[in-house]
């Protein structure tokens, strides 16, 4: 199970790494493509952390990802690796398009805080309330606290290094100083647009 979960790790970041690539050889630094490339980006490696902390907290003997199991039997009658893997890593870069979205837009302090607390909510709104309910099962609540803070606490790792990545961007291509003119083209005084591309 260990080389699989590797296997699919080491198959998402290259598929993201691809994708981030032929954004930036596009060379728009539109708000949409930034907006993509940057979820891309930080959706996979938020992604890639959750893992290995699902992986210790199952060998712990705790419950994780018990919806992305039900939702692929549900979809295709049983389960396999290789669907979780594709659930899990377009779920993550889905999630990540809100955050990075707003942040894009409107830089706030504390990126990797902000991060964090997206990735409770995400876990409070979804995997405590709307997948229990939508699949007629207890809630977290309902099961007691070791039902709650192993799964929160993947959702708040997600959320640091999403957090982390828009962090580590918005230094580095001074995004604070950027505003997208109504042309939605990102425009900086004095400073690189994301990815590297001129305006």
């Amino acid at each position: 199970m260990v080389l699989i979960v590797l296997a699919m790790m080491v198959a998402a970041g290259l598929i993201a790494t691809t994708l981030w690539w032929l954004l930036r050889r596009r060379r728009s630094s539109s708000y949409p493509a930034v907006v993509a490339g940057r979820s891309i980006a930080a959706g996979t490696l938020g992604g890639m952390a959750m893992v290995p902390v699902g992986m210790v907290l199952l060998s712990a003997g705790y419950e994780v990802n018990k919806y992305g199991e039900l939702v692929i039997r549900q979809l295709l009658g049983q389960f396999l690796y290789s669907a979780m893997a594709i659930e899990h890593f377009a779920i993550s870069v889905g999630m990540a398009v809100p955050f990075v979205a707003v942040l894009a837009r409107r830089p706030m302090r504390h990126p990797v805080l902000l991060g964090a607390g997206y990735g409770a909510f995400a876990w409070l709104a979804v995997n405590s309330l709307a997948l229990p309910l939508a699949f007629g099962q207890p809630t977290p609540w309902q099961l007691g606290i070791d039902a709650i803070w192993p799964s929160l606490l993947v959702h708040v790792v997600y959320g640091l290094v999403l957090g982390a990545v828009v962090a580590r961007d918005t230094r580095k291509y001074a995004a604070p100083l950027a505003h997208w003119e109504g042309d939605g083209r990102l425009t900086a005084a004095g400073s690189r647009p994301p990815f590297g591309h001129g305006a």
